[in-house]
């Protein structure tokens, strides 16, 4: 499809005395298209996240669909690893419903996170559980009170759940919800301050320690990394900006539990 070529900075190194040799390390990559597709439902069709299943090789993306200013549902499609569509099911609960996040679990169960509501602020974290075939097991609602929406979703080694997001209309609070793989509500940590802060997405490591990226705003706004332990306590937070708008929109962990 096409090349890209990527040259770090030059690295210096001493050969004799007052001598130095430039060294360039070069990534070359070769970026070849398997297979694109769309998904058409004749309204307005938006896509959030995807997920696949290590086991199967298939494909979940999830989103919402409908019209704008009527109703929007949650949308999840499956397809296999060739990109042909396997099904797609939609799920209304009577107002407007968005998936924001997906996450498939060691028994191939499909997680969808997002939320639910009529109209602003009235919304509550939405969680759905959906088997391989597309049939609906549970939902269930976080509800605090004012508005709630989960933006990322996670799954740990035990298939417990984990949900990052925002509560409060007003600015916000960055939010962190458990489930366990039945439905069965574990607890959940916010974190805020003066300003608002809204988490997009998260990463478990190997001690179930929970990452969080997302926003804090300032007067620019600056990207925000916060870090929970297993029983959903802060251990830290960082913040990363400068003038202009930053966002933290992903975060990864590597072997060494390196946050990026």
């Amino acid at each position: 499809m096409n090349f890209s070529h990527f040259v770090s900075k030059p690295n210096l190194s001493i050969k004799n005395e007052g001598e130095t040799e430039e060294i360039h390390n070069t990534l070359k990559m070769s970026l070849i298209e398997d297979w694109d597709i769309s998904f058409e439902a004749g309204v307005d069709e938006y896509g959030e996240d995807i997920a696949i299943d290590e086991s199967t090789g298939d494909i979940y993306v999830v989103g919402y669909n409908g019209t704008v200013g009527v109703d929007y549902d949650v949308l999840l499609i499956k397809y296999n690893s060739d990109g042909d569509q396997q099904w797609n099911v939609t799920w209304d609960n009577g107002g407007n419903e968005y998936g924001y996040g997906v996450a498939v679990d060691s028994q191939s169960y499909v997680y969808v996170a997002g939320s639910n509501g009529t109209t602003y602020p009235t919304f509550d974290v939405l969680l759905l559980k959906f088997n391989s075939s597309g049939e609906q097991e549970w939902f269930r609602t976080w509800d605090s009170g004012d508005y709630d929406a989960g933006w990322g979703l996670k799954i740990d080694s035990q298939d417990n759940l984990y949900i990052a997001g925002q509560t409060k209309a007003s600015q916000g609070d960055l939010l962190l919800l458990k489930y366990d793989s039945s439905g069965l509500y574990k607890w959940n940590s916010t974190f805020g301050g003066t300003n608002g802060q809204h988490g997009y997405d998260l990463a478990i490591d190997s001690s179930n320690n929970i990452y969080i990226a997302g926003l804090t705003i300032t007067a620019s706004q600056d990207l925000l990394l916060v870090k929970f332990n297993s029983s959903g306590f802060h251990v830290w937070n960082r913040t990363w900006g400068g003038t202009d708008h930053d966002y933290g929109w992903g975060v990864a962990l590597d072997s060494g539990n390196s946050v990026y």
